[in-house]
Formats: structure tokens, C-alpha cells, sequence
């Protein structure tokens, strides 16, 4: 698990994340904690998913500047800030749901 967390780059829910929560639980289990999460009405999981890929469309676009000849744009630190409660938010939910089934 180590080395697969190690190996993980992506800032994207399906690229990155979930093939981490599948190697510790499986894809069932995974599966019945997205669409918990996904039924939730207060849940910040789908939020979670878009944050995810805006901050890697913004990682690429930052560590690509070679190729194009424009000024990216840069996230203002609220900005950041909002993002990040967000993604820590859904992390705790994650968790919450991960213990609950014993995990």
C-alpha cells in the first residue's frame, strides 16, 4: 500500500483516490460508501470529487506553462483556503463511513 500511495499523483477522484480506498476495502465496499455519500443531502462528497479535479486542471496548467505562452491563473489563498475545509470535510465523512463499516 505504501508504494501505491507513493506512486499516486493525480489531484483526481477516480485516478488518484479511489483506486486507494478500492486496494484498503474493495470495490464493493467502495461502492456502497460513494453512493451513501452520494445520497446524503448535507454530504460534501460530490463537492470533493469537482475540488479534486479543479485543483488538478490547475496543477496541469501550472506544470505545463512550456507549452503555451500565457499567464496561468494562480488561486487566491481564500480560495485555497475553501478548498482545502472542503476537501478535509469529505476526508472525515470518508472516514467516518470507513469506520462504521468496521475499516
Amino acid at each position: 500500500m505504501d508504494n501505491q500511495i507513493k506512486r499516486t499523483y493525480s489531484f483526481h477522484y477516480i485516478e488518484g483516490f479511489r483506486p486507494l480506498l478500492v486496494s484498503l476495502i474493495g470495490t464493493k465496499e467502495c461502492e456502497k460508501i460513494e453512493q451513501k455519500l452520494l445520497h446524503t443531502p448535507a454530504s460534501k462528497f460530490d463537492a470533493f470529487k469537482n475540488c479534486l479535479s479543479n485543483l488538478k486542471s490547475h496543477r496541469n496548467t501550472h506544470a505545463h506553462t512550456h507549452l503555451n505562452n500565457t499567464t496561468p491563473q494562480i488561486l487566491s489563498p481564500s480560495s485555497l483556503r475553501t478548498q482545502r475545509k472542503l476537501i478535509g470535510d469529505a476526508l472525515l465523512e470518508i472516514e467516518n463511513e470507513l469506520r462504521a463499516l468496521g475499516y
